[in-house]
């Protein structure tokens, strides 16, 4: 297998210094996970999203799947402690945001557990059973961009407005950019060679920001350089208490800003595909 020459950015140095010796235990790690979370409350539902990733970490561990977990430093101090408990590393993000701490986990990865790693990447309160992490794995041996598609049972599990407002985006990546279905749920998995495609995403920071949007971009860019991507299917359910915590004007409101977001994103996106010198207009496609 083609190894990756490794070029360690100071400020992941700076991040590997603070999380000190636990990182060690990732050397020789065929996969890890990373994550990200931010919870500043233990109540209401940040305290129901909190439990939903205890879990989760629980289920890394159990699966025998080292996992890292960037914590932004604004989190309730429980956070970090339990996390730990569950047999997460867990490190304090330097660069909180939707984009930046995953790409600095990765570049952790990279350093510790070596350049043949391959990488899973989800959002902390996902609950990725011993039957998902599986499949993540055997698509992996296939494909270097590897998307989680959720399951018809566990897309019917999510509120109405997210199974909606997911679709949607999913048809229109499709049919857009070739994305495979299932780029909305926010699981992906990268061997060696993806995981390039995924940190090149810092290149993009200045233009597509520190959003949602490099899920889009990563499998793009991926199948624009000739690498095979693909799917798994995955029973990412969520439970009732997740879902009736969400089942707010706010979180609804959210999951349509998220929707218009990565929209606008499909656009940019296409435009760093053909890299394209004009761009994307966003007075053009007002005007269209």
């Amino acid at each position: 297998m083609e190894t990756l020459a490794i070029e360690v950015p100071e400020h992941i140095r700076a991040l590997t210094s603070a999380a000190g010796t636990k990182l060690t235990i990732l050397s020789g790690a065929p996969l890890v996970a990373i994550n990200s979370v931010q919870f500043a409350r233990l109540t209401g539902y940040e305290g129901t999203r909190f439990q939903a990733c205890l879990a989760a970490a629980d289920a890394y561990s159990e699966a025998g799947v080292p996992q890292i977990v960037m914590v932004d430093g604004r989190s309730h101090y429980q956070v970090p402690i339990e996390l730990a408990k569950r047999g997460a590393i867990v490190v304090t993000t330097l660069r909180p945001g939707l984009a930046t701490p995953y790409l600095d986990a990765a570049q952790l990865v990279r350093l510790h557990a070596g350049p043949r790693a391959s990488v899973l990447k989800a959002e902390g309160d996902k609950l990725l059973t011993a039957a998902a992490l599986s499949e993540i794995k055997t698509a992996l041996s296939f494909y270097d961009v590897v998307v989680g598609d959720r399951t018809l049972e566990s897309l019917e599990s999510l509120s109405a407005i997210q199974q909606r407002t997911e679709a949607l985006i999913d048809a229109i990546f499709e049919l857009l950019l070739d994305i495979p279905h299932g780029a909305s749920s926010g699981v992906q998995a990268y061997t060696p060679k993806g995981l390039q495609m995924f940190l090149n995403y810092e290149n993009f920071l200045g233009s597509l920001g520190n959003n949602w949007k490099y899920l889009a971009y990563t499998p793009a860019i991926a199948l624009q350089q000739g690498l095979p991507v693909g799917s798994a299917m995955l029973d990412l359910a969520y439970d009732a208490d997740t879902v009736k915590a969400e089942d707010t004007p706010a979180l609804a409101l959210k999951r349509l800003e998220q929707l218009m977001l990565m929209l606008e994103g499909g656009y940019e996106v296409l435009a760093a595909v053909y890299d394209s010198d004009q761009g994307y207009c966003r007075e053009m496609v007002a005007a269209a």
